[in-house]
């Protein structure tokens, strides 16, 4: 009986000389592929991270509300 996984069935086109050098060495190109997608996603997903983070100020300061009350 087969296992149920998350998986999907792809197709890609991909250069046949590069998939006959990864065969020949063994890569499960499967594998592969899914282990350098998930780096790819969470390399774009921290990059998107950094840009919403840029217009911010990490130590803004007092807000205007702040600054106009009298300090004891």
């Amino acid at each position: 009986m087969r296992r149920k996984s998350n998986k999907t069935n792809l197709t890609l086109y991909v250069d046949k000389n590069l998939v006959r050098e990864a065969k020949e060495i063994g890569i499960n190109l499967s594998s592969f592929f899914e282990i350098k997608l998930r780096e790819y996603l969470a390399l774009v997903k921290s990059k998107e991270e950094i840009k919403e983070c840029r217009g911010r100020d990490s130590n803004p300061g007092p807000s205007d509300y702040e600054s106009d009350a009298p300090t004891s």
